[in-house]
């Protein structure tokens, strides 16, 4: 049996991150596979949490990777002990230009740190679970070294079934829903008043709830007149009970053009989603810097939403159980550590 060891930092509902390794551990055991969870690098220490439990998920000590690992993962930092007698694999989770400009406004090196690290050949391949950036990567790497998967989701979770959130007296109709974390590539800010244009041309009962926002209050300036104005109606950091939130939203819409967590959540509660035109997983596209042109994509949406939600539902489903299956990413990633280990 393939066993993989996932070294990243135990952070259940609190990191996009770690969902992601969660959901990919899980679609590997889908397949046949023994993955296991192994905490270290948590507030940056050189230390492992053991017998941490979140769902399927129960940490695992870093003797596990040691004594029965086939491949090793690295989604945060894996000790050199280890490195040194198991075979690894760096998981790109950053998006390129995001890389950049940390490194552009100097507050992290990322993309420096991870070229050296390809010299010095302390991994042996690399990871993207957005086929967009490996034209980059594989250009900045070694392009034979990099390997796409499609990222995973959890569908048993995130589904359009089950219960749902209570808006109270910020109810809107439609509910329209932003939970993309703002990136030093990419915000929010231009598709929020293009639901502007869309509440004030279409549709003045229409409801914007933000999750994801900044813990640094950076944005309260500029969303405080929108909220005065009867735009915005909850706003929140991180939420807990986001698979709630989905099923009771009758839209997303994202500056994103990748399958981020959003998009691939989104889906399998069977919502769908506006988005930029590079969108592939988007039914509804338009350009986020023409509020026209957004607020139309948006009215376009909530009319077929009106005619018929279900429909629409199930469509949105399957996109999301055809890319996102655990059936496809298990495989995906049992053919990467095949070739890694040949």
């Amino acid at each position: 049996m393939l066993r993989l060891a996932h070294f990243g930092i135990f952070s259940p509902h609190q990191s996009g991150q770690y969902g992601t390794v969660k959901d990919l551990i899980l679609a590997e055991r889908h397949v046949g596979i023994d993955a296991q969870f192994i905490d270290y690098g948590h507030e940056g220490k050189n230390e492992s949490r053991v017998g941490l439990i979140d769902g399927n998920i129960t940490t695992m000590p870093i003797e596990w990777a040691l004594n029965g690992a086939n491949v090793v993962f690295c989604h945060s930092n894996v000790p050199n002990r280890v490195l040194e007698k198991k075979p690894s694999i760096l998981t790109l989770h950053g998006r390129p230009e995001s890389s950049f400009r940390l490194e552009f406004h100097k507050i992290s090196p990322i993309i420096s740190i991870i070229i050296e690290w390809a010299k010095k050949k302390k991994y042996q391949s690399y990871v993207t679970f957005w086929p967009e950036h490996l034209f980059y990567w594989s250009r900045i790497l070694p392009g034979e070294k990099i390997f796409y998967v499609p990222p995973p989701v959890d569908l048993d979770t995130f589904s359009p079934d089950g219960p749902k959130h209570d808006f109270g007296d910020k109810n809107g109709s439609p509910n329209i829903l932003i939970a993309d974390m703002w990136r030093e590539d990419t915000t929010p800010f231009n598709v929020i008043f293009g639901v502007q244009y869309f509440k004030e041309h279409f549709c003045k009962e229409a409801k914007l709830h933000i999750y994801g926002l900044p813990h640094n209050n950076t944005c309260i300036n500029f969303l405080s007149p929108l909220k005065k104005a009867g735009l915005i109606g909850e706003m929140y950091g991180v939420m807990r009970n986001i698979a709630e939130v989905y099923r009771s939203v009758d839209m997303v819409i994202t500056p994103n053009i990748i399958a981020t967590r959003i998009v691939r959540e989104s889906l399998a509660s069977g919502v769908p989603i506006v988005a930029p035109h590079s969108c592939r997983y988007a039914k509804y596209h338009a350009e986020p810097r023409d509020v026209k042109d957004f607020g139309e994509a948006i009215n376009r949406c909530w009319i077929d939403f009106l005619i018929n939600k279900d429909k629409l539902r199930t469509e949105m489903r399957k996109i999301a159980e055809t890319e996102f299956g655990s059936e496809r990413v298990g495989q995906a990633m049992k053919q990467v550590c095949e070739r890694v280990l040949a």
